[in-house]
């Protein structure tokens, strides 16, 4: 999955459905959250959505920023 495709995915459920991943992980709730969201189960029945989250964190800036979110 690109960087494109993952910023732009949608979560299809949850507090933040409808939203792009890149929306959510402006600041460092968001980071959590969706660090959160790819460790449960229950999302595999969403197409998608483990993939997209997992992609997103191999890219600078959201992997050295969810790093620093969990740091504090």
């Amino acid at each position: 999955m690109t960087r494109a495709e993952a910023e732009a995915f949608e979560m299809p459920m949850g507090q933040h459905i409808g939203q792009s991943l890149r929306d959510i992980a402006e600041s460092d709730r968001g980071l959590t959250y969706l660090d959160y969201m790819r460790g449960q189960d229950y999302i595999k029945k969403y197409d998608g959505v483990k993939e997209a989250i997992d992609a997103l964190f191999t890219f600078e800036p959201y992997k050295s920023d969810l790093d620093a979110a969990l740091d504090n």
